[in-house]
């Protein structure tokens, strides 16, 4: 229970903090100890009340303890959350206590990358990061709230994707070397990542006679501060997903493993490794894009052509979804939503027919202006009576 006495010449205010744990403050005059605590006891009933001496952790230090809980998370995350604490959040708030972060701060912050023009996603990320490690702090009872609200962020403004056409794969197919030809057609056609076609295993294909050849996206190469490694359950659980393929891409396929073999991988480099990707793209994606006059066009642009492809063969945004590996429809929705045809016109004509379709419809409306003058009178005379 809470109390005031008077120590030492001054008036002491003597409360319980939530944990159990007796604090204490002191003051010149008593009203100011009862003042303070009456707020304390708000604050505790509010689930509010913050222990000062807590509040005073360095912002560096809780980061790095937020970091080592994290331990579900890929390692390609981790190497990025890294990297933004070191480059980013811990030079601006360095050894800051944690409760002395105020809103103002982090948008003078935000504001400060924006200047020196790094993009909007960029921005947006880094600002994810800290509002994830705030929002930790405040559940922890270091804060009683987090500084990370109100904040306006940069704008992301979204380019429209470049996809290829028809013809344009076959041109960008034709001036590769033999071995990456099919891999070409896998990315136009499937739409996968570059990780989930180098982590594509042999294995991972269902190539029996019969039934539709699949693939089954699982494992993913993954690179991070210069170094691959094999990621066997990918990106997420929406990325693990079985993938139906055209006819004459399995034909491809049949001659692709034939004409490559390999103990393990699908698409494999000429030592018989998996791919990698920075000596891909400069041996031979580059030289291949020039020479098909494509410049410039990134790997990620094919995954963006196939997903364009099934639109415009009618696919609806679930299935875009699914075959794309995205998590959330919106996702399909956000990047991919203005390639969607716009039917109303189908769509009108549809209820006309829905409408037509029901027998002995007695409901007909006049066309003419003698007719509606006519209705209005039949009308009026049905009133009178």
């Amino acid at each position: 229970m809470a109390s005031i006495r008077d120590h030492h010449g001054k008036w002491q205010a003597r409360f319980y903090g939530p944990s159990g744990r007796l604090r204490s403050r002191s003051f010149a005059r008593k009203s100011d100890a009862k003042a303070f605590l009456a707020a304390v006891e708000t604050d505790k009933r509010r689930g509010q009340w913050v222990d000062p001496r807590t509040s005073k952790i360095g912002f560096a230090t809780y980061a790095d303890l937020y970091l080592a809980e994290k331990l579900a998370i890929r390692p390609r995350t981790r190497d990025k959350y890294e990297s933004s604490l070191h480059n980013h959040l811990v030079p601006a708030f360095a050894q800051t206590p944690i409760g002395a972060i105020t809103r103002a701060n982090v948008q003078s912050w935000i504001g400060g990358m924006d200047r020196r023009g790094l993009g909007a996603e960029t921005v947006r990320g880094h600002y994810s990061l800290l509002a994830a490690i705030m929002k930790r702090a405040a559940q922890d009872g270091l804060i009683s709230k987090s500084p990370c609200t109100n904040v306006e962020l940069p704008r992301i403004i979204r380019e429209e994707q470049r996809y290829l056409s028809e013809n344009e794969v076959e041109r960008l197919v034709e001036v590769q070397p033999p071995r990456y030809q099919v891999l070409i057609y896998t990315a136009c056609y499937v739409g996968c990542r570059w990780q989930e076609l180098a982590g594509l295993r042999r294995a991972a294909l269902d190539m029996r006679p019969g039934r539709l050849a699949t693939m089954r996206l699982v494992s993913t190469i993954e690179r991070s501060n210069g170094r691959y490694r094999i990621v066997e359950y990918g990106k997420s659980e929406a990325a693990r997903r079985t993938l139906k393929m055209p006819g004459f891409l399995r034909e491809a396929l049949a001659w692709h493993l034939q004409a490559f073999s390999n103990d393990e991988w699908v698409f494999s480099s000429p030592e018989g490794g998996f791919l990698r990707y920075d000596n891909f793209r400069s041996r031979v994606w580059l030289p291949a894009v020039a020479q098909a006059e494509l410049t410039p066009l990134t790997f990620h642009q094919l995954r963006h052509t196939a997903a364009a492809f099934m639109i415009d063969d009618g696919a609806d945004p679930l299935q875009v979804k699914r075959r794309m590996g995205h998590k959330d429809v919106r996702t399909s929705l956000n990047v991919y939503g203005h390639l969607f045809p716009d039917r109303e016109e189908e769509l009108v004509a549809a209820l006309d027919r829905r409408r037509e379709s029901v027998q002995d419809v007695a409901q007909t409306w006049p066309t003419s202006s003698a007719e509606v003058v006519g209705l209005k009178g039949k009308r009026a005379a049905d009133q009178d009576v």
